[in-house]
């Protein structure tokens, strides 16, 4: 822990955020998790080298671009590796950060070229990007599979390294969200050899309408960080 908050420093005090001139950066944040952040970024003047989750003058984690997006390149032909997923690590320290949360994206000279948000704007993604930053939620990762055959129960999984077994959320318009312990043996899931006690099942509402009801399951008590997979409103 000592050598992690040493590098931390190091890091923090070699971020100075800095005005870029010129076009601006194009590109999203697709996902927020409370362990990985994934998108997309490109500019039309600059070779992009990493994002970087920065909190004040502080950079907290950061990820080079190093993924393929054929969406992005035949959609705007846009050729490269455009994509990131950066992981919001555990060993973060376990406290509150101050500030609003931004993801930039930075040129070969670590130089900030603008910030990336989600396609809900500035003010949601800042909002999110605090809720993965809550030291009860950082390091969460998770799934949600889908429903079972007769489609009345909903399973995933969701870990916390070793603070598992831990708590997801299910929520839908007019209920208080419920509370899913996520202490079913998973033989699916062995990130060291043995299964994990990480599952997750809730027999859904008979009367649920996705239209109306608006059902996710999220990691959060407030329904700002959505679990990938199963979307209830595409598929039920």
């Amino acid at each position: 822990m000592l050598s992690f908050f040493a590098n931390f420093l190091r890091s923090s005090e070699a971020f100075s955020p800095q005005r870029s001139g010129g076009l601006a950066v194009i590109g999203s944040i697709d996902s927020i998790t409370p362990s990985l952040i994934s998108g997309w970024a490109s500019h039309p003047e600059q070779r992009l080298n990493r994002v970087a989750l920065v909190v004040g003058p502080h950079r907290l984690v950061a990820a080079p671009f190093t993924l393929h997006r054929a969406d992005v390149q035949s959609s705007l032909g846009l050729a490269g590796l455009l994509g990131f997923c950066l992981e919001i690590p555990e060993h973060l320290p376990l406290v509150q950060f101050g500030g609003a949360p931004t993801l930039v994206t930075l040129n070969e000279g670590q130089m900030p070229m603008g910030p990336l948000y989600l396609s809900q704007g500035a003010a949601l993604t800042a909002v999110k990007l605090a809720a993965a930053l809550d030291p009860h939620l950082r390091g969460l990762s998770g799934h949600c599979d889908g429903l079972s055959q007769d489609g009345q129960v909903v399973s995933g999984w969701a870990s916390q390294g070793k603070r598992s077994p831990c708590v997801v959320w299910f929520h839908a318009a007019g209920q208080a969200p419920k509370p899913l312990a996520c202490d079913e043996v998973r033989r699916d899931i062995q990130p060291d050899g043995q299964p994990l006690s990480c599952g997750f099942r809730l027999a859904l509402p008979p009367d649920l309408d996705p239209s109306r009801d608006k059902p996710l399951i999220s990691f959060d008590q407030r329904g700002l960080l959505p679990l990938p997979g199963f979307d209830f409103h595409n598929q039920r």
